[in-house]
């Protein structure tokens, strides 16, 4: 799978660096250069790179293992664009892996209406008959430094237009449209209904998210976090989704919040129909359908939430969570391509069983 880059990932990616640069420019670079590497100062300068947005990266994994990745940004001039970082561990060549995450490149430049694309790297290098196969022309000659010595360069040039075939950017037919563009009957279509018995695993998942978030957000920003929603009762049917309440600080920075959240392999979507800062993020959706753990946090500013009453009252009264696990059973039946109407459906029940929540718990949530 080839997917946009994280955080988390910024470690694999820098070890990769490291070890394509013992063996890419053999014969041509000093060979003292490649034994200086250390995988740190990558580290920190992907982490940047990924948080601020600075270079767009791919990732591609195979059976959850980072085996190569591509980076570039755009840029001013006849090549509108560059790729910056482009390696694939030794013993994944050879596999269609390099040409996979280059077109996947060359596809985000297009469909965001750049034309040309530039690819600097050393003369004679190995490599580079790879990039004249896929297209690459050799446009533009260049000095660059490395490891404080000189050494000649070659930029390859690709015209984008002549990569995608056509004249114009248009989307592949055989790819989805955005998430973002897809409306209520595709998004039901796609992310079904599904209901499982009841995963002890789901609070290790939760657990693990939340120190996700703790690494994201500093101590300032957090007031308090929650595991909410049916995976968080012991024995309740649950559609497999991690459901979690974000409490932030009023004072919060919403744009850093984004930002870090992001940087974090979360997407983004505004809520105005949900409490202030109206925020919510989800992992485990894309295009073609879920993939991974799904996971939802709601952010919210501090509060004396519905949520936390109902998940207390169902855990303390199983043949409540019983009789909710039935009434998802038939509405998983209804409703199974329509999340709204699932949820709509569901409205009464947890609004009867909140109220007698808050009757016999009192404000045990209120800040």
């Amino acid at each position: 799978m080839i997917r946009s880059a994280t955080i988390q990932d910024a470690p694999p990616i820098a070890d990769i660096i490291v070890a394509s640069w013992q063996n890419a420019f053999s014969g041509i670079i000093d060979p003292e250069y490649p034994k200086t590497l250390k995988p740190e100062p990558f580290i920190r300068l992907l982490k940047e790179n990924i948080e601020w947005g600075k270079e767009t990266l791919f990732v591609k994994t195979v059976e959850d293992r980072i085996v190569g990745f591509i980076s570039g940004k755009e840029r001013d001039g006849y090549y509108d664009c560059e790729t910056i970082g482009f390696y694939v561990l030794q013993e994944y060549r050879k596999q269609l892996i390099g040409s996979a995450l280059f077109h996947r490149m060359a596809r985000h430049f297009w469909e965001g209406n750049r034309k040309r694309m530039i690819l600097w790297t050393l003369l004679g290098a190995e490599n580079n008959r790879f990039y004249t196969g896929i297209g690459g022309k050799d446009a533009l000659r260049k000095t660059l430094t490395i490891g404080g010595k000189d050494y000649p360069g070659i930029g390859y040039g690709f015209d984008l237009a002549a990569l995608s075939n056509t004249s114009e950017p248009q989307r592949d037919p055989l790819r989805r449209k955005p998430l973002e563009e897809m409306d209520r009957r595709e998004l039901g279509k796609l992310f079904p209904i599904i209901l499982r018995e009841h995963c002890p695993e789901w609070l290790r998942l939760y657990e693990a998210e939340k120190t996700q978030i703790e690494e994201a957000l500093d101590g300032k920003t957090i007031v308090r976090i929650s595991h909410i929603g049916s995976t968080a009762v012991p024995g309740l049917v649950a559609k497999p989704t991690i459901d979690i309440l974000l409490e932030v600080s009023p004072a919060v920075d919403t744009r850093m919040l984004i930002r870090r959240m992001k940087a974090y392999g979360f997407r983004y979507g505004a809520q105005p129909e949900n409490p202030p800062p109206h925020m919510l993020f989800k992992k485990g959706y894309s295009e073609e359908g879920f993939v991974g753990q799904a996971v939802h946090v709601h952010v919210r500013y501090p509060g004396d939430w519905d949520e936390l009453y109902f998940r207390d009252y169902l855990t303390r009264y199983p043949s409540v969570a019983d009789a909710y696990s039935e009434l998802k059973r038939v509405l998983k039946e209804q409703f199974e391509f329509d999340r709204e109407a699932y949820t709509s459906a569901k409205g009464e029940f947890i609004k009867t069983n909140t109220r007698l929540a808050r009757e016999e718990f009192g404000e045990r949530y209120l800040p």
